[in-house]
């Protein structure tokens, strides 16, 4: 017969409350979903705390009267009656996990994947957008989809109880995985928490500064002035801006790209070797 109190970690005194804890630790440290899981030592854990976690099962364990492992015959595991809680929004997936590690099935119903694409505006403002979700197991379903705003290229939304339904029809349906797709801009990127402004100058804008009108969002712009002498990939961060609310936005950045032209008058190219012969 296996030492379940050795499998925990525990005394043979230890109270419920002491097996509860160490089997919470054991188990989200040997996740098979976890980085350095172990499927086998977490399939042994669940087993020993089925029998000790139950004040019944562990007397009769304790007096050598426990026949077979757990999780055979009338030792199965009652599932619904599962109480430990890692309070980190992933227990439905956890109890789901340890269900298909010893029934090898499924109860939740399946996740469901979408890509949403949204435009620059849109990931800077924030929206709100209805989608008709096409799944295989039940009819097609509207779902009303928030983007906050400063939502990057990438970024998933986890919406529970909108995926497929279970299997039996009892127990919690699937997930919504929402990812967000952001639309390029033509002069607008982000840079980590930046928006970043890209602002054409010519060379005499650059050399002797100006004040320009810099494209911003929903077709407006802001002015920003040039200092003397900027030189191509210098950056100014622009205070005259205000960006929504969010912790995902901290500034925006104008980028200077100084360009040159594609064609000289015979005036000008006069005026450039002057330059050059003073040294500039």
């Amino acid at each position: 017969m296996k030492d379940y109190y050795a499998i925990l970690g525990v005394d043979r005194g230890a109270s419920q409350e002491d097996i509860q804890k160490a089997f919470r630790k054991l188990a989200h440290q040997h996740h098979p979903d976890k980085q350095g899981g172990d499927a086998g030592r977490f399939k042994e854990i669940n087993e020993a705390y089925q029998v000790l976690g139950n004040e019944q099962r562990r007397s009769q364990y304790d007096h050598g009267g426990f026949a077979g492992g757990a999780g055979q015959g009338e030792a199965g595991f009652d599932f619904s009656n599962f109480s430990v809680n890692f309070g980190d929004g992933s227990f439905d997936d956890f109890v789901d996990a340890v269900r298909t590690a010893f029934t090898g099935q499924s109860f939740h119903g399946d996740h469901v994947a979408i890509d949403l694409m949204i435009s620059f505006d849109e990931s800077i403002l924030g929206t709100e957008k209805e989608v008709t979700i096409p799944y295989r197991k039940k009819s097609p379903e509207t779902v009303r989809i928030a983007a906050s705003p400063g939502v990057y290229d990438g970024a998933e939304l986890v919406i529970r109880g909108k995926g497929e339904p279970a299997p039996d029809g009892r127990h919690q349906p699937g997930d919504l995985r929402v990812r967000f797709r952001v639309q390029e801009h033509p002069h607008l990127r982000r840079v980590n928490r930046d928006i970043v402004c890209t602002l054409d100058l010519t060379v005499s804008e650059a050399l002797l500064g100006i004040e320009k009108e810099a494209p911003w969002i929903s077709g407006k712009t802001f002015s920003v002035t040039i200092p003397e002498r900027t030189r191509h990939g210098d950056t100014y961060v622009a205070t005259n801006v205000a960006l929504p609310e969010s912790n995902l936005l901290d500034r925006v950045v104008v980028l200077c790209n100084v360009v040159q032209p594609k064609k000289m008058s015979k005036k000008v190219q006069s005026l450039l070797e002057d330059l050059r012969d003073e040294g500039w």
